[in-house]
């Protein structure tokens, strides 16, 4: 109980990094919580740094951050895998830049990587033509909807038809549900402003990552 408490507490400290505003205002002098769209998401970050810099902070936002914690939760101790979400929740409302944060894509990425190689693969190849058929525009909408297509396909697959997915654990199953939920909850917040929310602001916030598409 103590060590999973431990745990969660140290996944949300290591969640709360925030590489890409640290990073930003290193190199660019730029606060990204200052600029358009208020958060300190990797989409923002395409704006305003080079490709070295984005690298950089996708491989620690996906890789340090994601990857790694889950693979070692999932292959080298007997903890509930869903503590994983921690880590997202800390890189979503960060510790260290009051609450702010990302919009957990990245960290979402390497989560789930860790847990089903299968599942990675499948939201990559679904990106690929959702990136390519929008001439690679450099929103986030091929990866949402990519992730939230996986994710039904996984379940009704693995619960009914058992054909690509019947080896996954239930444990897994519910944990990349929980993944999509925790990814669709923070985005519909967008910076927390509600004036005038409407369906069509809602939409945007969701699969583009600003108010207005």
């Amino acid at each position: 109980m103590i060590t999973s408490f431990l745990i969660c507490l140290f996944f949300y400290f290591l969640g709360s990094i925030p590489i890409t505003y640290l990073v930003l205002l290193r190199v660019k002098k730029i606060n990204i919580l200052k600029t358009e769209y208020k958060h300190s998401g990797v989409s923002n970050l395409y704006k305003y740094s080079s490709k070295k810099i984005l690298l950089f902070v996708l491989f620690g936002d996906v890789i340090i951050k994601g990857f790694i914690p889950t693979y070692i939760i999932k292959n080298f101790t007997g903890l509930d895998l869903f503590i994983i979400i921690f880590l997202i929740i800390g890189h979503n409302w960060s510790f260290f830049i009051k609450l702010r944060g990302g919009k957990g894509l990245t960290v979402s990425l390497g989560i789930l990587a860790a847990i089903s190689s299968e599942v990675f693969i499948s939201i990559i190849i679904l990106f690929l033509i959702f990136w390519i058929s929008r001439r690679k525009n450099d929103s986030s909408a091929p990866w949402i909807v990519s992730i939230v297509i996986v994710n039904f396909v996984v379940y009704f697959d693995h619960f009914y038809f058992g054909l690509f997915y019947k080896n996954l654990s239930n444990e897994y199953i519910y944990s990349i549900f929980l993944i999509l939920l925790l990814l669709l909850f923070r985005r519909s917040l967008g910076n927390y402003t509600f004036t005038n929310l409407n369906r069509s602001i809602l939409f945007s916030r969701i699969f583009f990552d600003r108010e207005k598409r």
